[in-house]
C-alpha cells in the first residue's frame, strides 16, 4: 500500500478530480469542455487560405510537371532573337515551381534564356537570353 502523501497517490487523486470536473461539466467521453463559441468568421477565414493554399500548390505543380511546348518555343524565339533559320542548340533544362531556364549553345557562344510567368505563378510565360558567366 502506499503510504500517505506519496506522489502516485497525489496523481490518482488529481487525476480522479479531472475526469469527475470533466464529466460534471458535460464533457463527451469524460474529455474538457470547451466552451467558447464557434466563429463562423475564423472557419471562413480558414476555409478561404485553406482553398488558396492548395490553389497554389496545384499552380507550382502544373509549373514544373505541365505541358512545356509552348513555353519552349517562346525560349528559342528569345534565344535566336526572331531568326527564322537559328543555329542555337538547347543544351539544358530546368524547370522549378517559379520558372524555367534553357541552356542554347551554338556559334561559339552559349547562353541561358530565363523563362519566368507574371504573376509568380500564375500569368503568361516571358522569356528573357542573358549570357553566362
Amino acid at each position: 500500500m502506499d503510504k500517505p502523501g506519496a506522489p502516485v497517490r497525489v496523481w490518482r487523486r488529481s487525476l480522479r478530480r479531472g475526469v469527475r470536473h470533466s464529466l460534471e461539466r458535460g464533457g463527451q467521453n469524460g474529455g474538457p469542455v470547451d466552451s467558447r463559441p464557434v466563429s463562423n468568421k475564423k472557419n471562413i477565414v480558414s476555409i478561404v487560405v485553406l482553398i488558396g493554399c492548395v490553389a497554389i500548390t496545384l499552380a507550382t505543380v502544373m509549373n514544373v510537371f505541365g505541358d512545356n511546348a509552348e513555353v519552349e518555343a517562346l525560349a528559342q524565339k528569345a534565344a535566336c532573337w526572331d531568326v527564322k533559320d537559328c543555329k542555337y542548340a538547347k543544351r539544358a533544362m530546368v524547370r522549378t515551381p517559379l520558372g524555367q531556364t534553357f541552356t542554347y549553345e551554338g556559334g561559339g557562344r552559349t547562353f541561358d534564356v530565363t523563362c519566368r510567368r507574371a504573376f509568380i505563378v500564375l500569368g503568361d510565360y516571358t522569356c528573357k537570353a542573358e549570357p553566362q558567366k
